[in-house]
């Protein structure tokens, strides 16, 4: 059965995706802040084990919120190892999402959603589909 155009089965799937959001948004801020530093130091070793990501050029990372783990040291280290290292940024006109390079030295604001983005022309930033990691 079909509502407004959008299958049952696809109003199911959004269902479940949208609890299991829930659930690990509500995990997450349930860590204490010397777990997530802890969790967050580990990531850039963890990283060196994954080959596909250190041999990409374009990747796209996010700014942490809410208790999600922040990628700050990765990001140091992707761009002293040469990468090119992309954030989210929301364009406003068209409430499109796109992705800006970003490097510790990048000027950042908070966007309308309380996330830092880098600031940057929109004609500078590229599509998703640009990146090689995302």
């Amino acid at each position: 059965m079909q509502v407004g155009g959008v299958s049952d089965v696809w109003l199911s799937f959004m269902n479940e995706f949208e609890l299991i959001r829930r659930k690990y948004r509500q995990i997450r801020r349930n860590l204490s802040k010397d777990q997530q530093f802890l969790h967050s130091r580990r990531i850039v070793p963890l990283s060196r084990q994954v080959g596909w990501l250190w041999r990409a050029r374009r990747i796209g990372v996010y700014s942490a919120v809410a208790g999600e783990l922040d990628l700050q040291s990765l990001i140091v280290q992707l761009s002293k190892a040469g990468k090119h290292v992309y954030l989210p940024i929301v364009l406003r006109k068209r409430r499109i999402l796109r992705f800006a390079e970003s490097s510790p030295r990048s000027i950042v604001k908070l966007n309308r959603y309380g996330i830092l983005e880098p600031v940057v022309a929109a004609r500078s930033s590229k599509q998703a589909r640009q990146l090689d990691v995302l």
